[in-house]
Parts: structure tokens; C-alpha cells; sequence
């Protein structure tokens, strides 16, 4: 599932230039069966909907 989510955010990337996007992923998700497509296509939907992008200033440490 990582491998297809940077894909799509590697895709989309030039789109969010002005934004900084990072992928998190719990290392320990289990696989599961899905169709490399139709999620593709649910990523690409999710950001390329303009109420889902947020800014957001990076958090103080």
C-alpha cells in the first residue's frame, strides 16, 4: 500500500508545488487485497479535492 501511495503522491506532486506533502504509514498495516486502480483512483480523488488540502504550518519540536 506505501509503494502505491507514493506513487500517487509522486504523480501528483507538481499539482501541490506550493505544499509540502508527506505520507506516514504504520510499518505494521497488514496487507490487504485491493485493486491497484480503483485505490489509485480513490488517492487521486481525495487529493486532488480542494476542501482536502490543508495547510498547515509544521508542528514546533
Amino acid at each position: 500500500m506505501g509503494n502505491l501511495i507514493n506513487s500517487v503522491v509522486t504523480r501528483l506532486r507538481p499539482r501541490f508545488a506550493e505544499h509540502h506533502v508527506t505520507v506516514a504509514l504504520d510499518p505494521h498495516l497488514p496487507s490487504v487485497p485491493t485493486s491497484y486502480m480503483q485505490i489509485d483512483q480513490v488517492l487521486t480523488n481525495l487529493l486532488e479535492t480542494p476542501p482536502c488540502i490543508h495547510h498547515r504550518e509544521p508542528p514546533a519540536i
